[in-house]
């Protein structure tokens, strides 16, 4: 190919990419409870400037203990990752507007240029027509596209192990200069904090796969060639201190994120059951191919049998998906066997240290989900998803390489079959979105991209909070407002930056306010008599609004449950509230001493 073709093939992947990451935007948003709570925190850095931004980020796993200063054993709930996901999600708020699509925008561009990023790391082993075809499959993938289309911590993976991996590459080539090699190795220890600041598995994972990959590659970075002292002295300075925030909270705290960390890493599982090792392998090996043929094809219906015991188990739903599960074992397999005969055959250096970093990559994943394999969330995969991708280049290389028409067609025809079946996927996630504040029979089949009930956005939610508001208005009251967990604290952000004030009441209304508005948010397809059972021992719906998917109630409380007149209304805290048994998290003013310098003042 020219070079004139690629710029232009690449152009419309791009171009593709840019699209699906941007079509409606703002009104399908995904935007519910840790979305609510990211904001928050960058509303408040905006009011009070940049000093407000916390030096943790956001919490990194389940429930841990550890022990105190006397030797108990004290619940800690609160392991938390570093806080450069909220630095970007500030800075995307001061570039494009104190919005919750504003405050993601800097997300979706990155997410975006994952796409370009993914082509030049490809670029190191496959030729142009491949790593385009890969690229493509990436710019119109439904796994992608769907992480790539909000603001969460997790979402920012693929970027930076994609510019963690290409750095290492160019940091081990032989055949850059000593000085270009060490500012990539300086590249990669930045790339490493900041994919380590994304997500927990991330954080362990990424620095495992950096100091196996490098010991394996060590005669390009120890021989005659080798990188100065100075940047490895430079790469851990740079890595170090971006973990400064982390560092001077755990000074404030007496090291407690360090000890959860530990306890996290070192503690057992707390099941009755605890599965074997033979089982926790088979469902490792059926989480990989399931997960592997939803980033190619964007396909989530395959199914694989799990083991219990040594029992086979396959139930309806496996039985259904068995032969496209069984499609994406067998080409899992051929990736990793692709692998073996191309690596035995590769001579090239550049070459061969991109097929190693691979296997490491998914070497170390995998070993890492092995005793998480029965708890599996989709997300973890978004720490190796540009691997599937590789595997499934290597199959189509491997065709491509016998040099002749008919495995070329089927080559290229693969590749243009993925592409075709991601976009196909994409549509229609994108046609249930549009639905989503209109039709409230809309169904939606198992989701194993996001694990969504049903579809909900931004501009849904907007409507109805715009409803309360109005409602707020017309009668001076404030708001009180209840609904399922995981958007309710959402709603209440979005009313929170309002004029209108929010009040407090308990959740089945056995005490309430004369002066006030209560309402309710239940999903539409929701069962209302058993959600609303207690209240309404209380209270009787007065209005009831479907919004599509999600269904508006507003109540009145009855007589004999009003203890006042007027609600104490919530004020904003500036300050971050802390239960008695989680760490605090400290925000920059607070280390700094500026809160009582602001006092003095």
């Amino acid at each position: 190919m020219t070079r004139k073709q690629v710029y232009i093939i690449g152009g419309i992947i791009v171009a593709l990419a840019v699209f699906l990451r941007s079509f409606h935007l703002g009104e399908w948003l995904h935007y519910e409870l840790d979305q609510g709570r990211d904001f928050r925190i960058i509303q408040a850095a905006i009011d009070y400037g940049p000093r407000e931004l916390p030096l943790q980020g956001p919490k990194a796993a389940g429930n841990v203990t550890i022990r105190d200063e006397h030797g108990e054993l004290t619940d800690k709930t609160t392991l938390r990752l570093g806080p450069l996901f909220y630095y970007i999600e500030y800075a995307s708020a001061l570039l494009f507007g104190v919005t919750p699509v504003g405050a993601v925008l800097l997300i979706v561009i990155l997410s975006t240029l994952t796409v370009p990023l993914f082509y030049v790391f490809v670029r190191r082993f496959f030729d142009q027509r491949v790593a385009l075809g890969l690229s493509a499959i990436m710019a119109s993938g439904l796994f992608f596209v769907t992480y790539s289309r909000f603001g969460w911590n997790p979402n920012l993976m693929p970027f930076f192990m994609l510019l963690l991996g290409y750095a290492l590459l160019m940091a081990t080539d032989v055949r850059r200069t000593q000085r270009a090699r060490g500012w990539w190795l300086i590249g990669a220890a930045v790339a490493l904090a900041f994919v380590g600041h994304m997500h927990f598995l991330a954080f362990i994972a990424a620095p495992i796969i950096a100091v196996l990959y490098l010991a394996w590659s060590w005669r390009s970075i120890a021989g005659q060639h080798r990188v100065r002292w100075y940047f490895w002295a430079g790469a851990l300075g740079v890595f170090v201190f971006l973990q400064t925030p982390l560092i001077l909270n755990d000074m404030q705290t007496g090291g407690e994120n360090t000890k959860a960390f530990i306890a996290a890493v070192t503690q057992k599982t707390d099941s009755d059951k605890p599965k074997t090792l033979p089982e926790n392998i088979i469902m490792n090996l059926n989480n990989h191919a399931r997960y592997y043929w939803l980033i190619v094809t964007g396909d989530q219906r395959a199914e694989l049998p799990t083991l219990r015991g040594w029992d086979v188990r396959c139930d309806y739903d496996c039985r259904k998906g068995l032969l496209r599960g069984v499609a994406a074992l067998v080409a899992m397999f051929a990736g990793l066997v692709g692998w073996f005969v191309l690596y035995r055959r590769e001579r090239d250096t550049r070459r061969r240290h991109f097929l190693r970093l691979v296997l490491v990559w998914v070497s170390v994943v995998f070993a890492l989900y092995i005793p998480l394999a029965y708890d599996m969330a989709p997300r973890f995969f978004l720490l190796t998803a540009p691997v599937a991708l590789v595997f499934f280049g290597l199959i189509v290389h491997m065709r491509l390489a016998r040099a002749t028409r008919c495995d070329s067609v089927i080559g290229f025809l693969v590749m243009g079959l993925a592409i075709i079946s991601n976009l196909a996927f994409v549509a229609e996630d994108f046609a249930q979105r549009s639905q989503a504040a209109t039709n409230p029979a809309l169904t939606i089949p198992t989701d194993h991209v996001l694990k969504e009930k049903t579809r909900m956005g931004l501009g849904q939610m907007t409507q109805i909070v715009g409803h309360m508001l109005v409602r707020a208005q017309q009668t001076g009251y404030p708001i009180w407002l209840h609904g399922q967990p995981e958007f309710k604290r959402a709603f209440w952000e979005r009313i929170d930056t309002s004029p209108v004030g929010r009040f407090g009441a308990p959740v089945d209304l056995s005490k309430a306010y004369r002066h006030g508005l209560y309402f309710i948010i239940i999903r539409t397809q929701s069962d209302p008599d058993n959600y609303l059972r207690k209240v309404l021992q209380h209270a009787d719906i007065v209005d009831t609004r479907v919004y599509g998917t999600l269904t508006l109630y507003e109540l009145v409380p009855h007589e004999d449950v009003i203890v006042a007149d007027d609600p104490h209304i919530q004020q904003p805290r500036r300050d971050p509230q802390f239960s008695p048994n989680a760490q605090k998290r400290y925000l920059w003013r607070q280390v700094l001493g500026l809160e009582k310098r602001e006092k003095r003042e």
